[in-house]
């Protein structure tokens, strides 16, 4: 288990705008900006082949089904 510095049992007792409460503010704007930022990159990555192949094989329809290979053991679709 992980243990922060921060005396959250002090934190409740605290008033508002004390430095107590406002280092959290801090801590929370700071911790929120750097997870936008992480959120972001992943989200600007590119998506791999492997991965776009397989959604491409789930996708319904005639593209999905002629591009996917056979399954072993399965007969081919007398259409």
């Amino acid at each position: 288990m992980v243990h922060s510095d921060c005396d959250w049992g002090t934190m409740t007792k605290a008033r508002k705008g004390s430095p107590e409460v406002e280092e959290a503010r801090l801590r929370q704007q700071a911790i929120g900006a750097r997870l936008r930022r992480l959120f972001d990159d992943v989200v600007s990555e590119p998506v791999p082949e492997d991965f776009l192949a397989i959604l491409r094989r789930a996708e319904p329809g005639e593209d999905a089904v002629e591009s996917a290979p056979p399954r072993p053991g399965s007969e081919p679709d007398p259409s």
